[in-house]
Parts: structure tokens; C-alpha cells; sequence
């Protein structure tokens, strides 16, 4: 399997980390993706992409940027029940500044075998430096390690990161 060139400057360190993972071939969910910038940058590298978020204005924004035809799903994803993702659909899924802690399972499923996980977000520290404040979208120390269990972890950082100056939590993890 070829992997991905290396990251540029543009790129986030992590999805240009996570790039050197994925094969251009893969199927890769961008969750909660905003204006897709970490999909984009895998996309104009030969990986095909679903875009998910809740915003139509954004996903037009995604629509606008794709180099190739993409999936774009407006979903919510913070409904009851938990908004299926489906079963083993995924060669990796994107998560970053994003939680909600209902959707890991759906996300664990819709991860195919060796399939991986590239998640980023906010820790309990975040509050107290910025915003957000609520600790329902702020991890706990070591929850997504213990949240991915069982996952062979090819990158795992947790703490005060200067170049986005935000406390946060990261993982790079595949699914045995």
C-alpha cells in the first residue's frame, strides 16, 4: 500500500501526520468537518472523502473547495438515537474539535478492520485558559486512549500545544 506524500506547512501537524498513514485509495469521513480543511488536504492527495457536518453554509463552502466529486452529508449528529455512521464503511475518520461522547461507538463501527482513528480535541485544562468551558466538549486526561482501547496507537499526545495555544488531546490510533 503507497502511502500519502508528507505534509506541507498548510496542513495541521496532525492530518499531515495522519496523511503518512493513509493510502490514497482509502474512504475517509471528515466528521463534524466545518469548512473541511483537514478532508481537503487529504482529498487533493487522491483520498476519497464524505464530508459530515450540520452546517449547509459550510458544506457549500466544502462543495466549492473539492478537487473531486465528494460526498457531502448534512447531518446532526447530536440527535436521539445517535446518528448512524454505518458498519464498517471507513478506511479512517477525522474528528477534530469535536465531541460528543454518544458517537464513539458509531465511530468504532464505522471504522473498517485496520481502519484508522485521527482525533483531536480540547482537554479539561481548556477551561482554564479559554473557551470552550463546558466539560461536555472537553476530554478528560487519558479518555481518548481509554475511549480507543484496544487500537494499536501509532501517535498519542496529550497537554499544552503553543502553536495552537489550547490545551488538547490527540490520537492516532488503528483498528486490530
Amino acid at each position: 500500500m503507497k502511502l500519502l506524500k508528507k505534509h506541507t506547512e498548510k496542513a495541521p501537524q496532525l492530518i499531515a501526520l495522519a496523511s503518512t498513514f493513509i493510502a490514497p485509495e482509502s474512504k475517509v469521513l471528515d466528521l463534524a468537518c466545518g469548512q473541511g480543511h483537514n478532508g481537503l488536504f487529504l482529498e487533493k492527495q487522491g483520498v476519497s472523502l464524505s464530508y459530515l457536518d450540520k452546517n449547509q453554509q459550510a458544506l457549500e463552502r466544502v462543495r466549492n473547495n473539492c478537487t473531486k466529486a465528494a460526498n457531502i452529508i448534512c447531518a446532526d449528529l447530536e440527535t436521539e438515537p445517535v446518528y448512524d455512521l454505518g458498519k464498517e464503511v471507513y478506511e479512517a475518520i477525522l474528528v477534530f474539535r469535536y465531541l460528543h461522547r454518544p458517537l464513539f461507538n458509531n465511530i468504532k463501527e464505522a471504522l473498517k478492520m485496520n481502519g484508522l482513528i485521527v482525533y483531536e480535541t480540547f482537554t479539561h485544562k481548556q477551561a482554564e485558559i479559554g473557551r470552550p468551558k463546558n466539560p461536555d466538549y472537553l476530554l478528560q486526561d487519558n479518555e481518548l486512549l481509554a475511549q480507543f482501547s484496544g487500537y494499536k496507537v501509532h501517535h498519542f499526545y496529550q497537554g499544552y500545544d503553543s502553536r495552537q495555544q489550547a490545551y488538547i488531546s490527540q490520537i492516532i490510533a488503528e483498528k486490530i
